[in-house]
């Protein structure tokens, strides 16, 4: 047989069949300055050396979550999962470098970096304008284009030469310029009169601003 430490000797100082002991060995202290969680490593004699011990392998459960965690579960202590979700990383955005000025700010690609496109204006409701005033020309708007409760200017027209009397003006072309046409009603009427499909021998009805009505005068009425 093979002895490590060689064979003992009996009285006669005579070898005999019979291994000796390790020899007692004393390890000097161990001077690190780290803290292993788990322990030193050990050198051939047993004694703790400068090097963390691995940690012992744990066999972690199955996560059973209903949850879905986009950046993935947490760990606990020995590095199992857990039904917690890890946080967002931190992305760290290039700065935009672009030459166009956004008045609503730029987009953001899909880690919420800027990138050079402009975001869109938001979207606003405007509150329906309570006037009792008419406005030829329309309303003026506010800086969201919302109609505000001032009439507008009226547009630069050439003079219009028409030598006919027309008794509730005339009528106007795309740009709010006057044409030599007569309207058939009043201003306030707008120019968008209702569709009417009845036949009326002496004409419509008409409301206190003088507008038509859908409504023959009297009881002759041919549709």
């Amino acid at each position: 047989m093979f002895c490590q430490y060689g064979f003992k000797r009996n009285s006669a100082g005579c070898e005999i069949c019979e291994c000796l002991s390790p020899p007692e060995i004393e390890c000097p202290p161990v001077r690190c300055r780290m803290y292993c969680k788990h322990g030193y490593k050990t050198d051939v004699n047993g004694c703790e050396i400068c090097e963390c011990q691995s940690p012992p392998e744990i066999e972690c459960p199955p996560v059973r979550c209903r949850m879905y965690c986009e950046h993935g579960y947490k760990t606990n202590v020995n590095g199992c999962e857990i039904c917690e979700c890890q946080s967002a990383p931190e992305i760290e955005c290039p700065p935009v470098r672009c030459r166009m000025y956004c008045e609503h700010g730029y987009k953001t690609d899909v880690n919420g970096c800027e990138i050079c496109e402009c975001q869109s204006p938001p979207e606003i409701e405007c509150p329906p304008v309570r006037c009792r005033m008419y406005c030829e020309h329309g309303y003026k708007t506010d800086v969201n284009g919302c109609e505000i409760c001032e009439c507008q200017s009226p547009p630069e027209c050439s003079p219009i030469i028409c030598s006919m009397y027309c008794e509730h003006g005339f009528t106007t072309d795309n740009n709010g310029c006057p044409k030599c046409e007569c309207r058939p009603y009043p201003a306030i009427c707008g120019d968008n009169i209702p569709a009417c499909h009845l036949h009326c021998e002496d004409g419509f009805e008409v409301d206190e601003n003088n507008c038509p009505l859908c409504q023959c005068k009297g009881k002759k009425t041919f549709s």
